[in-house]
C-alpha cells in the first residue's frame, strides 16, 4: 500500500487545489506543519492501522476538527481493509508527498451478482474503543477513477462517500473536519477466506514517531 504512487498527474478538474498550492495560505500551512515535526515528541500521536501517524491540532478549542496524518505502510495492520467511509465530512490538504483516492459508488445488494463481484460491509464505532455494531451484509461497489494528487492540492470528501487512500511513504496530509456521527462503514471483498481486517487507531511509541516524521522531513519538498 505505501509506494503504490505510480503515477504524478493531478485528478481531473484540479484547478482549485492548483491554485490553493501557490497561494500564502498553502506556504502558511506547511511551514506550521513542518515545525510541527521538527519538534513531534511535544504531541501526542496515535498509529491508525492503515499506515497513519495522526495527531490533532489548534488544542482544545478545536478538539478533533484538524488532524494531521503522516502515511507510512510500516504502521499498517497487515491485511487492513482500508475501504471505507466517514462519520464526518472533510477537506484535505497534501502538505507534502503524493497522495491517491478512489472513490467507490455503491449498487443495490448483490445477491445475483457472481461472488467475486462482491463486498461485504459492517458499520463500526470508530475511535480507540472501536468496535462493529452490525452484522456484515453484502454490497457491490464500482470504482470510479483514481484521483491523483501532489503537494500544495486539496480535496473534499462528503461523509457518506464510500473511498480507499494509497500514498507514497513520508506523505504528510491535513484534515479539516466537520461533524461527527462516530460511526462509520467498512468494506471487505467477499471471497472464501476473507473478513474484515481491523484498523482501530493505537497509542504510538516514541519510536514510531520519531521514525515516521524524521522519514516526512527527509522527504520534504
Amino acid at each position: 500500500m505505501g509506494e503504490m504512487f505510480q503515477q504524478t498527474e493531478r485528478a481531473s478538474g484540479a484547478k482549485e487545489s492548483w491554485y490553493f498550492g501557490t497561494s500564502n495560505e498553502c506556504a502558511a500551512m506547511r511551514a506550521l506543519v513542518k515545525t510541527t515535526l521538527m519538534h513531534p515528541l511535544d504531541f501526542r500521536w496515535t498509529v491508525q492501522g492503515f499506515g497513519m501517524l495522526r495527531t490533532y491540532l489548534g488544542g482544545p478549542e478545536y478538539g478533533k476538527r484538524f488532524r494531521l496524518n503522516v502515511w507510512d505502510s510500516t504502521l499498517a495492520v497487515p491485511g487492513v481493509s482500508i475501504i471505507h467511509d466517514h462519520p464526518w465530512d472533510f477537506d484535505s490538504w497534501i502538505i507534502n508527498g503524493r497522495f491517491r483516492n478512489v472513490r467507490y459508488v455503491a449498487d443495490e445488494p448483490a445477491d445475483r451478482y457472481e461472488r467475486y463481484n462482491n463486498y461485504m460491509f459492517m458499520v463500526i464505532k470508530c475511535g480507540e474503543d472501536g468496535c462493529s455494531v452490525s452484522d456484515p451484509q453484502r454490497i457491490r461497489l464500482r470504482a470510479l477513477p483514481i484521483e491523483c494528487y501532489v503537494t500544495g492540492d486539496k480535496y473534499h470528501q462528503n461523509a457518506a462517500e464510500i473511498h480507499a487512500s494509497y500514498y507514497s511513504n513520508g506523505t504528510v496530509t491535513l484534515n479539516d473536519r466537520v461533524g461527527d456521527t462516530e460511526h462509520a462503514k467498512v468494506f471487505w471483498v467477499d471471497k472464501p477466506g476473507a473478513h474484515w481486517v481491523d484498523a482501530k487507531p493505537r497509542e504510538a511509541s516514541p519510536a514510531e514517531v520519531e521514525y515516521a516524521t524524521r522519514l516526512a522531513l527527509d522527504r520534504w519538498e
